[in-house]
């Protein structure tokens, strides 16, 4: 069998510890396949093994474990505590999620493509920046960013293969969705994979940007609308240059 690999990453991921019927927050450290640091407002524990939980920084993954504290010392830095613990015998599909997590602090190391180019920047500066850089390359980070300020400055960008490959990205938050779906030259067939994907079927205030963009196709707008409450249902009323036809299903709706 081979030996574990005791790589450590220096991660800074949030982390709860579990001690005793309370939960105290902290950050992992040092992060390993064989162990891990945990830093913050822990108690010093007086028992061999404690729980804890892992979130990888995407905030996708969730990992509870066990660990042998190995050492327990004052943190003079963040005035809390450092508690080493080495990983009690896991499961094999927390092994998996446990090499998943450490995949996306992988990731999240590797040298930024879009390094040197600030979100904060004008929209028109960015787009210059990102046109240095190959499409393929663009679209296969949009596709797969783990950086929010990374998929911030893609949501700028003015090729729409690169949008649409943002859209699909797993990481990307409903805020991000929303402002790309302010862009009114999405292809439809992003703002179709949008409506299609599971994630934002019980999001309001998603599925109505969904109706209310240029790109949508009318019979995947119609369907859409009765989904929505009946604030949300009054504020679709307000828009100008509604379809004849989601009038009269508004119409029916809020009678």
């Amino acid at each position: 069998m081979a030996p574990e690999r005791k790589t450590r990453f220096k991660a800074g991921i949030p982390a709860v510890v579990h001690y005793r019927g309370r939960d105290y927050s902290c950050t992992a450290h040092d992060l390993s396949r064989t162990g891990v640091m945990l830093l913050g407002g822990i108690p010093w524990p007086s028992d061999e093994s404690v729980r804890f939980r892992l979130d990888a920084p995407t905030g996708d993954l969730h990992l509870e474990l066990s660990g042998r504290v190995a050492r327990v010392s004052e943190d003079k830095d963040r005035k809390g505590t450092a508690l080493a613990l080495e990983f009690d015998s896991i499961t094999q599909n927390e092994r998996l999620e446990l090499e998943a997590i450490l995949q996306r602090l992988i990731e999240g190391q590797a040298p930024g493509l879009l390094a040197g180019i600030n979100p904060g920047s004008p929209e028109r500066e960015i787009r210059n920046a990102l046109e240095a850089i190959p499409v393929s390359e663009r679209s296969s980070l949009a596709l797969r960013s783990l950086r929010p300020p990374d998929r911030e400055i893609l949501i700028h960008d003015g090729h729409l293969l690169v949008l649409d490959a943002l859209a699909r990205n797993p990481h990307l938050l409903e805020s991000e969705l929303l402002a790309l779906l302010k862009n009114i030259n999405l292809l439809s067939r992003t703002v179709e994979q949008i409506a299609a994907n599971g994630r934002w079927k019980n999001r309001p205030d998603v599925l109505f940007e969904i109706i209310c963009h240029v790109r949508t196709p009318l019979p995947l707008a119609e369907n859409l609308v009765p989904q929505l409450s009946r604030p949300k249902l009054l504020l679709l009323r307000q828009k100008p240059n509604l379809h004849a036809n989601i009038r009269n299903k508004l119409r029916n709706l809020l009678l």
